[in-house]
């Protein structure tokens, strides 16, 4: 009886070593973002604070129109050709965008941090604009739900834009120096 004892527990050591060869630090790493769940759960976009150049040059187009509305009202004509501050306000402003991200894991020790791909797409779902967030992790429990709120500042947003979050579960290794987690895991 102890010999068929002592066979299996060799057998199963040998099963143990051959089956399962040591994992790189970047495949440990692999297979623990694999364990990871990242959603959106919402996004709102607002108007960045403005600068105080920005609210001068406001202030100064608004008085050069009461101006104007003025010499007009008097019977003269407004003055042509300069170009004034309302002008160098015209065109395209970016807003500031956050958005509010759930983290959860189920391993029995958290990664310091994930690496995210966050894809902003218009009304017809074409992609406008992406990128990669690193989320800290560190000291998350297992199971446990993390809110993590981020800041896009200054994108060209607009009405019927949508955002995405996607925690890719294959990352190639010519990929590996865009995300943290793998160029910390590296020796």
């Amino acid at each position: 009886m102890r010999r068929a004892t002592t066979f299996f527990a060799v057998l199963c050591a040998a099963v143990v070593m051959w089956g399962c060869p040591p994992q790189t630090p970047e495949e440990k790493v692999a297979a623990a973002r694999a364990r990871y769940t990242v959603t959106l759960n919402g996004f709102f976009a607002k108007e960045p604070a403005p600068e105080p150049a920005m609210e001068e040059a406001a202030a100064e187009a608004a008085v050069a129109a009461v101006a104007a509305e003025a010499a007009v009202a008097e019977g003269g004509e407004a003055e042509e050709g300069e170009e004034g501050p309302a002008d160098e306000l015209a065109g395209p402003r970016g807003v500031d965008v956050l958005l509010d991200l759930i983290v959860q894991h189920d391993l029995d020790k958290a990664l310091p941090g994930i690496t995210v791909d966050l894809q902003m797409v218009d009304a017809n779902r074409d992609e406008k604009a992406s990128w990669r967030v690193w989320i800290d992790t560190d000291g998350l429990p297992k199971a446990n739900l993390k809110q993590v709120t981020h800041l896009l500042e200054g994108i060209e947003y607009e009405e019927g834009d949508a955002f995405a979050v996607e925690l890719r579960s294959s990352i190639p290794p010519e990929e590996y120096g865009d995300y943290r987690e793998f160029a910390e895991a590296a020796p």
